[in-house]
């Protein structure tokens, strides 16, 4: 998996952890929900600008989102026992 694909799978897990819709996401970021929908779709690939954006919306630090998924699965772990 590469970058680019690392990110999507980052983004569309922490959409469905936070119970948060696309819709919301693309506002959160200021794109059009189709735009966030083809990127997220493999249609369009995401900038930095993008990845910074929706990693700023998640409480994130953006470098985190091109983890492959070991490793970002790892941290997401970490972080959910920090708040238990």
């Amino acid at each position: 998996m590469g970058p680019h694909s690392n990110v999507v799978r980052n983004i569309r897990l922490l959409l469905s952890l936070r119970g948060m819709s696309q819709a919301t996401l693309a506002n959160a970021i200021h794109v059009h929900p189709i735009h966030l929908n083809k990127l997220l779709n493999g249609k369009c690939k995401f900038s930095i600008a993008h990845a910074e954006s929706c990693a700023m919306s998640f409480g994130i630090a953006a470098h985190t989102l091109f983890f492959p998924a070991p490793e970002f699965d790892a941290i997401l772990r970490e972080f959910s026992e920090c708040l238990v």
